[in-house]
């Protein structure tokens, strides 16, 4: 039988198992033996199921079944992609095992449900009474959940997580910031990236998982990674290089550890777990990036000893149970965020600051970008400096990312513009500084009150400076989307410790919300994303509350081109405020007739360009807030 048709013969072995057993719960799929699985198979392309690989002619009893766990936008492809050789390996050591496809960005609640269900499908089938769990990125989350929420902790005698983010990744935060959709579609993160930001994993899951009374935490063997330039996959190298170095302006870089290029080092070991690449940054045994953490080559000879070691020999490691509390009681920023969808976004290069450097997110090689300097009367001027000459450009899952120093730019305000859709983050390693007290960690019962300072700022007259948070209520505290977000500004004060306090003016409902904290002055602009978990019994909707003074806000048309019409209902004055994704006021407008109101606003009279924007009503201490889109 030549190679095709062995090739088609397996892969109508696979199909009528499927067809067989879809009346059941769960598709299963029966493997034949690795030297007989055609080079093309890279598992599931949609769908959920079981691989039940192939049994070996011998199988030693003293081993246990291996269950690989596949990650968050994977589908368990990674473990047959050519040179992954896990089925191999376990098969060769007499092993059996099984691959668990569940869904391909569901997230780890979703996931975890399906775990729960196959793990009594696989321990059934194979005639056991527990397995280990060999698991990727968010399958080690996937791996928690089955295990405590839907408790299935007696069918798993370990699991082993290669590269999991246990506290969540920045690269989540900023995906889930308005303007920044295009990141979560570029790099491929799926809808379920909520529960992945740092904010929902400290905020709610963690305390969740870690607390109950069935977390069982000394089965967990973590292995973290810090490698993401250091890949050995031509696909894989330039995304881990692209999003590591994102990871580490957003502050996980080498004096935390590193990042693998998804999963920075300091959120790869569980709370009381047993780390085993016990250092990051510098640590050549652990200088992998996020796919290669999942290799065979890379992995089996750390991890196979480990499938039958005794755990009690297996140490923990006291110095990481309480390092994402450390790394995170402050947050800091000296970054700017550009949007194509916000043309009147702009970043500045602050006197004295010549070591920048951008990242831009976009979807084709060809795309090309203009960069134009701001006059102060607002008037643009072309630049000789080309970004297309000057830009190293490689792949993303879906796009391209695009790497510019910026070193020679002087002092000034500068937009980029381009036909083309785009996200673009500027990185000043020096000057003004945005940080942020992160010591709630992520999480508010009752008030919540932010704090902000600026560091390195002593040179400027600060009574210019405009300090706001654009707060979108995004997600339930289970992690599902709400059925429409809901997003408000709101302003932050000075205080005379010489720090900056926001107490919010909307009584903030249960669940997820993300921040994005912008500090507005002529001389710089500084951005900071952040967000936080109210997790409070007494918490009222955010958008009605028993003092509510206004209802049925509404902005249409929406998208928008020549006007917007806005309407409201109020019991008293209504103070209506324009502002731009920035949080800057552009427009304001007291109306005091009270009742039903429909106010009309020429946006082509307030000169605004493309862009996403605000409209803010407020009657007495009540604030509400629709988002449109200026075509």
């Amino acid at each position: 039988m030549n190679r095709i048709t062995t090739s088609i013969a397996i892969w109508a072995c696979l199909l009528l198992s499927a067809l067989s057993l879809q009346a059941q719960t769960i598709t299963t799929y029966q493997l034949p033996a690795p030297q007989q699985l055609t080079p093309l198979f890279i598992g599931p392309i949609t769908g959920s199921g079981i691989y039940y690989g192939a049994s070996p002619e011998y199988v030693n009893p003293n081993k246990p079944v291996i269950v690989y766990v596949h990650g968050f936008v994977d589908l368990n492809n990674a473990w047959f992609i050519p040179g992954n050789d896990m089925y191999d390996n376990t098969y060769n050591a007499n092993q059996n095992c099984a691959f668990v496809a569940m869904t391909r960005g569901g997230g780890m609640w979703t996931n975890g449900d399906l775990l729960a269900d196959m793990l009594d499908d696989i321990t059934q089938h194979f005639g056991v009474s527990d397995v280990v769990l060999v698991a990727h990125s968010n399958g080690g989350k996937a791996s928690e959940v089955a295990m405590i929420t839907h408790n299935r902790r007696h069918k798993v005698e370990r699991v082993i997580s290669l590269g999991t983010p246990f506290y969540g990744t920045e690269l989540a935060n900023v995906a889930e910031a308005p303007g920044f959709n295009l990141l979560v579609d570029l790099i491929g993160l799926g809808g379920g990236m909520s529960t992945s930001t740092t904010y929902y994993m400290g905020g709610y899951a963690r305390p969740l998982l870690d607390w109950n009374w069935r977390n069982q935490p000394g089965k967990f063997i973590n292995f973290g990674a810090w490698g993401y330039d250091n890949g050995t996959t031509l696909a894989g190298r330039p995304i881990m290089t692209a999003s590591g170095i994102l990871l580490n302006w957003l502050g996980s870089g080498a004096s935390v550890g590193g990042n693998d290029g998804v999963t920075p080092y300091w959120s790869s070991s569980r709370r009381w777990g047993r780390p085993q690449w016990t250092t990051g940054q510098g640590n050549p045994v652990s200088q992998f990036d996020h796919l290669d953490v999942s290799l065979s080559n890379v992995v089996w000879n750390s991890i196979e000893p480990l499938f039958t070691a005794p755990l009690s020999s297996l140490r923990t490691n006291p110095n990481q149970v309480e390092q994402a509390a450390v790394v995170n009681e402050t947050i800091s920023s000296r970054l700017q965020f550009l949007a194509s969808e916000d043309k009147n976004r702009s970043f500045t290069v602050e006197n004295g600051v010549k070591d920048l450097a951008m990242i831009i997110l976009h979807h084709s090689e060809d795309d090309q970008f203009t960069l134009q300097q701001v006059s102060p009367n607002g008037t643009l001027t072309a630049l000789d400096f080309d970004l297309n000459a000057n830009r190293t450009t490689s792949d993303l899952i879906a796009g391209k990312s695009s790497f510019i120093s910026l070193n020679q730019l002087p002092v000034g305000e500068y937009m980029v513009t381009s036909k083309s859709e785009f996200a673009a983050i500027i990185n000043h390693k020096k000057g003004v500084e945005l940080e942020y007290n992160n010591s709630h960690q992520f999480a508010f019962e009752k008030t919540a009150d932010f704090e902000v300072k600026l560091n390195q700022a002593s040179q400027y007259d600060l009574s210019d400076l405009s300090l706001k948070a654009i707060i979108t209520y995004k997600h339930k505290l289970d992690g599902s989307p709400l059925e429409k977000e809901v997003t408000f500004i709101e302003n932050f004060e000075a205080t005379e410790e010489g720090t900056y306090i926001l107490r919010p003016t909307k009584r903030l409902a249960n669940g997820v919300y993300n921040m994005v904290i912008q500090a507005q002055h002529p001389k710089f602009q500084k951005s900071l994303v952040t967000g936080f978990v109210m997790n409070n019994e007494g918490a009222v909707p955010a958008r009605k509350t028993v003092e509510t003074a206004i209802t049925s806000l509404a902005v249409y048309p929406n998208p928008a081109k020549d006007f917007i019409q806005i309407s409201f209902e109020n019991d008293q004055a209504a103070q209506v405020s324009l502002y731009d994704i920035n949080g800057r006021m552009l427009h304001q407008q007291t109306v005091q007739e009270t009742g039903q109101q429909q106010l009309q606003l020429d946006l082509n009279q307030l000169k605004l360009s493309q862009g996403t924007y605000f409209v803010e009503v407020q009657v007495g201490a009540e604030k509400m807030t629709e988002i449109f889109v200026k075509l």
